[in-house]
């Protein structure tokens, strides 16, 4: 992270520049419509480090209350992942609440995500993963207007902060995702507030607005500094 390079070299001039969605591959889009049936989703292959037995226990958990609640994996799990998640759909009976849609392109993702309400950001709070950036799926979340359920992780905190479109929670258990995920369910307007709130701060988290000040940071920065001047 930046904090971290500058508290190895207090001098140096730097800018945060954030993975975010490019229009050219993810076309924005928030349907209000989706929220009357709330999918709930993860971006990515979902790992045990990313919270795949934690999720599907929630799956489970909250069927009673919810007996439509729908889990999205857009992508594919692979080896153990796999053997476990269907060893556990077929033994909760939840085949028609989890669904994978298998690895995919890049282009064909935002298709999947579109119609989705509630996305997941679960990652183990691993030093790799608290001085890294926030996770590319969180500013896809908000290119369709989707509220976030993430783990506190300092980056992707602050970006919740900042946007207000969607949970914290302190760590990754069952107890905590129940909570935060059955709240978006039972309160519609809470739910439609924060997926308001994200498609909202898509307009200040793409990236055309990344690029620019990537190529300003080169030219009033990097090259100002060989001597060669932009007028």
């Amino acid at each position: 992270t930046r904090g971290d390079l500058v508290f190895h070299n207090h001098k140096i001039k730097s800018e945060v520049v954030y993975n975010c969605s490019s229009p050219d591959v993810f076309f924005p889009d928030f349907n209000p419509e989706k929220l009357k049936s709330p999918i709930i989703v993860h971006e990515g292959s979902m790992k045990f480090d990313r919270g795949l037995k934690e999720i599907i226990e929630v799956i489970k958990f909250l069927k009673p209350k919810h007996p439509s609640i729908k889990f999205k994996i857009v992508g594919e799990t692979y080896n153990e992942e796999r053997a476990y998640l269907s060893k556990k759909i077929k033994e909760y009976g939840l085949e028609d609440n989890i669904v994978e849609t298998g690895w995919l392109t890049y282009e064909n993702v935002g298709d999947e995500l579109k119609n989705c309400s509630i996305g997941l950001i679960t990652n183990t709070s691993i030093e790799r993963n608290t001085l890294a950036g926030p996770a590319n799926k969180f500013f896809n979340y908000l290119t369709y207007g989707i509220a976030c359920v993430a783990v506190d992780l300092p980056e992707t905190t602050a970006l919740l902060c900042d946007t207000k479109s969607g949970i914290t929670i302190q760590e990754r258990s069952i107890e905590k995702l129940s909570e935060a995920i059955d709240t978006l369910l039972t309160d519609k307007d809470k739910l439609s507030t924060y997926c308001k709130k994200a498609y909202e701060a898509y307009q200040k988290y793409n990236w055309k607005n990344e690029e620019q000040k990537l190529i300003s940071f080169y030219k009033h920065v990097v090259l100002n500094e060989k001597g060669i001047q932009f007028y």
